[in-house]
């Protein structure tokens, strides 16, 4: 997925729980079509969901359920995924009638916002190659990875850190971005982060129990 959606959305999402807002993919979707970007609601929609996977809404109290929808201009029955506030209750959400935007003419688009809009974290730690911190950690009951809040200190990330997924040598590093073709993964407030099943899944990590080391160049995950 490319970075500039992932990180448009991930801040439109933010900014939703934040207000403690109800809402739906397709209202991420159809809110960056008024402000005139040029997205792709499939693309959205899976941003949303792997951002639900990582486990980052737990801290704003967030879950999810399915209600009943109507798209087409009312004329089909369908279900949809409500994100939504432990304050709230599914049935005080009244946007039922689910209709997709129009894409936004290439002419009219803005440009999404560029990455470098977004602090990417930088290590500052200095592990010892002799004798790196290990964690052995299990995997949340929804797949995910949750990492130690205690290595996120160390590493000196904060929340909104953007950070990059690679594969070296075997091993998969959770380190600064340094290709915008990299998998992406944020530091969430509270020092949460989370690696998602689906993006395990895609770097052959799937395993139910996994070990991280703590390094200069950032965390190994094997």
């Amino acid at each position: 997925m490319d970075s500039k959606l992932l990180g448009i959305v991930e801040t439109t999402v933010l900014a939703e729980m934040q207000s403690k807002a109800s809402f739906t993919a397709l209202d991420i979707s159809n809110r960056l079509k008024t402000d005139r970007y040029l997205v792709s609601h499939a693309q959205v929609a899976e941003a949303v969901r792997d951002i639900y996977a990582s486990g980052a809404m737990d801290f704003y109290a967030y879950r999810r359920r399915l209600v009943d929808v109507t798209t087409n201009a009312g004329t089909l029955k369908t279900q949809a995924f409500l994100y939504l506030h432990d304050s709230r209750r599914a049935q005080d959400y009244t946007s039922r009638a689910q209709s997709a935007l129009p894409a936004v003419p290439p002419s009219q688009a803005l440009p999404l916002p560029s990455r470098a809009a977004v602090r990417l974290a930088q290590p500052t730690h200095r592990a010892s190659a002799a004798r790196p911190a290990r964690l052995r950690q299990k995997a949340r009951r929804d797949g995910a990875l949750a990492v130690s809040r205690n290595f996120v200190r160390q590493m000196n990330w904060q929340s909104g850190d953007l950070l990059g997924l690679s594969v070296q040598n075997g091993e998969v590093i959770v380190g600064p971005v340094y290709d915008p073709a990299q998998l992406l993964v944020r530091v969430w407030a509270g020092n949460r982060l989370r690696i998602s099943r689906r993006r395990l899944a895609t770097l052959h990590l799937a395993a139910p129990q996994v070990t991280i080391t703590l390094r200069a160049n950032g965390l190994h995950l094997t």
